[in-house]
């Protein structure tokens, strides 16, 4: 398991509410190193901050190498506690478990979501519009999102963050260790990322891509605006008005 954990927050998010719940974030890795008794030998770490969404990473960081095995356990740890909010909202006897909960009640509005994320799974939270936020599992499905690679991580996990082309939002695609020639000087590039996707119930929005099977770098520009090529393949009739004079007549006349 990489070691790192995410927190994603998706939609329109207040600052009050973004301060409220990464403020909890940290106290969540806090009591998870507490119960592991690992206070002493662990230090979080942000290891990735992304707009769009608001997407904050942290890694745990090991402060000597006998200490280095805890980090696949806080990580799993973090995504179990919010597995387990998710699947017993009313059982909430752990301070850590309470903290979870508040987090996912920054899902306010019907489009907020709220994601606990790691390399291997996330958990989600949705607004509906009675009952507060309901847990969501989300159905990985294959398929292909294109866009731009702007952030590729490498300690403790390979990981990017494609801004994809429809959405303008940060996906988080995550790659097995042989696979860091697939990002050969992808870095800043159009690609087309190919595996298993994870959208957002709400938008559709692609968020996250796990098991990659192949990452293609495209040439700048070469059919992601394609449709600007249209411009100009229809030639006027001689006399006839121009094209921002016949929009605005088709506008007028609805």
């Amino acid at each position: 398991m990489s070691g790192f954990v995410t927190l994603r927050l998706d939609g329109s998010v207040t600052v009050a509410n973004f301060a409220k719940a990464t403020s909890n974030f940290a106290k969540v890795l806090t009591e998870l190193s507490k119960e592991r008794d690992a206070s002493s030998k662990i230090e979080w770490v942000i290891s990735g901050l992304e707009y769009g969404s608001a997407i904050l990473t942290a890694a745990p960081q090991p402060f000597s190498d006998d200490d280095a095995e805890l980090v696949p356990t806080l990580v799993s740890d973090f995504i179990t506690v919010a597995r387990q909010v998710s699947e017993h909202p009313a059982h909430l006897d752990r301070p850590v478990l309470r903290l979870v909960r508040s987090i996912s009640e920054v899902a306010v509005d019907q489009d907020h979501e709220v994601v606990f994320e790691t390399a291997d799974e996330e958990v989600a939270f949705v607004h509906r519009n009675q009952g507060g936020p309901t847990p969501v599992r989300p159905k990985p499905v294959l398929g292909t999102i294109r866009g731009r690679v702007q952030t590729l991580q490498q300690r403790k996990g390979l990981r990017f963050v494609l801004y994809d082309l429809v959405h303008d939002k940060a996906v988080t695609c995550y790659l097995t260790e042989d696979q860091e020639g697939l990002m050969r000087d992808a870095w800043g590039r159009m690609v087309e990322v190919t595996g298993m996707i994870t959208r957002d119930e709400i938008t559709d929005r692609p968020r996250a891509i796990r098991r990659v099977a192949d990452v293609q770098v495209l040439e700048d520009g070469a059919d992601a605006f394609a449709f600007r090529r249209a411009r100009g393949a229809v030639t006027p009739a001689p006399g006839s008005p121009a094209s921002e004079v016949l929009i605005r007549r088709v506008r007028d006349a609805v």
